[in-house]
């Protein structure tokens, strides 16, 4: 069994009163198993001041975690606040690591190297894997996870990717962090081994905010899409009334895809048109692949998420990781707390809801269930709100 404890503070200036207040909340005393781990998302100054590395110091356990444009655990919510998870089990093991960066060595050598130096301190093969990954221009978070799966096939990735709520175009604030220590380009995260068995949930656009008509991706390569319906890319969008979208312009929407492999359709984005009229995606647009184009607005960020919590409370567990999308956030205009509210408010009102971390994040890992597989599969989720319940 995994018990877990959480905490929030406010206190950015001083350092030693912040981890004073997350170590009144948390009570660790006698409360800790054989072994634990701790989760930590923070508004990005808290890694400027210190106080984000005072408090994994006071720690007697590996801390990982992310700057975020906002955190909630039961005890308090925000943009600008810090919030920590700590997990604990005499059945369960958990191993924390930390990659070299993924920009100066080549980022599968650096994977690699930092899984198998956590994977030598559990007595057995993981369950899970947590990671918490940079956004990087250079590196999109698909060839992260890929590299991630690659290295050992079958084992569910779940985590986010951080960003900053200072600098929300080119997330240079953003960090991922370990042990008290900020990385603006190194992945961080836990395995897990044990008889643990998580429960993986993804709630993204709604139905009615897909457009029915689908297109079809008829010439492709990687995460570039250069004709649909055998029409060049731009010709396109012309073609269903979207115009003026020149070089190097991003779009403010969603695409819904289906790649044909799950029930789940997986909403991308597009970073940047080229000269020659192609789409440079933020995942993998296979040729055979579908797709809509989405909206997403105020009310369907609280539809979905009051979805997902109907799923988690009807679950149970012990724990629940929840990361939403900055997408999700930015679509709630002035009201910026208002799935965090949503979400403290019905777990407060649960009978015997569990404990919970939630995080904002530019691109979501979960495991989803291909029928066609027959077992989960990693994917990389975009405008999403997902789950893992312990």
């Amino acid at each position: 069994m995994i018990q877990a404890r959480t905490a929030y503070t406010a206190e950015i200036d001083d350092p030693e009163a912040a981890a004073r207040d997350i170590l009144r909340q948390l009570a660790l005393g006698g409360a800790l198993r054989a072994s634990s781990i701790g989760f930590l998302s923070c508004y990005t100054e808290f890694t400027q001041t210190g106080a984000a590395k005072a408090i994994c110091e006071a720690l007697p356990f590996p801390v990982i975690g992310m700057t975020t444009a906002g955190a909630a655990v039961p005890a308090g919510l925000g943009e600008l606040g810090l919030s920590i998870m700590v997990l604990t089990s005499d059945e369960a093991v958990f191993a924390a690591g930390v990659s070299g960066s993924l920009l100066k060595e080549p980022p599968e050598y650096a994977l690699e190297k930092a899984y198998r130096a956590a994977r030598a301190a559990l007595p057995r093969e993981p369950a899970l894997m947590i990671v918490f990954a940079p956004i990087l221009k250079e590196i999109t978070g698909e060839r992260i996870l890929r590299i991630l799966t690659a290295m050992n096939p079958g084992l569910p990735v779940f985590g986010a990717q951080a960003v900053d709520y200072i600098d929300i175009n080119l997330f240079s604030k953003s960090f991922t962090l370990f042990n008290g220590e900020n990385r603006r380009d190194a992945l961080s995260f836990a395995l897990v081994c044990g008889e643990i068995r998580p429960s993986f949930f993804v709630h993204s656009i709604s139905t009615i905010h897909i457009q029915k008509q689908r297109a079809l991706i008829t010439k492709a390569s990687g995460n570039q899409v250069m004709e649909v319906n055998g029409m060049l890319f731009r010709d396109y969008l012309e073609k269903i009334g979207m115009l003026g979208l020149s070089e190097g312009a991003a779009m403010s929407f969603p695409f819904v895809v289906d790649y044909g492999d799950t029930f789940l359709s997986v909403p991308r984005a597009v970073y940047s048109m080229t000269r020659e009229g192609h789409a440079i995606f933020s995942g993998s647009m296979p040729e055979g692949a579908t797709l809509a184009i989405g909206d997403i607005d105020y009310t369907d960020v609280l539809h979905t998420a009051k979805e997902a919590l109907s799923n988690i409370i009807r679950e149970g567990g012990s724990c629940v990781l929840f990361f939403s999308c900055l997408i999700r956030y930015m679509a709630l205009g002035p009201d910026t707390v208002a799935e965090m509210e949503l979400l403290r408010s019905t777990m407060r009102d649960a009978q015997n809801a569990p404990p919970y971390l939630f995080s904002y994040t530019g691109g979501e890992f979960c495991p989803v269930y291909s029928g066609k597989e027959r077992a989960f599969i990693n994917r990389c989720h975009y405008c999403s709100f997902i789950c893992c319940v312990f």
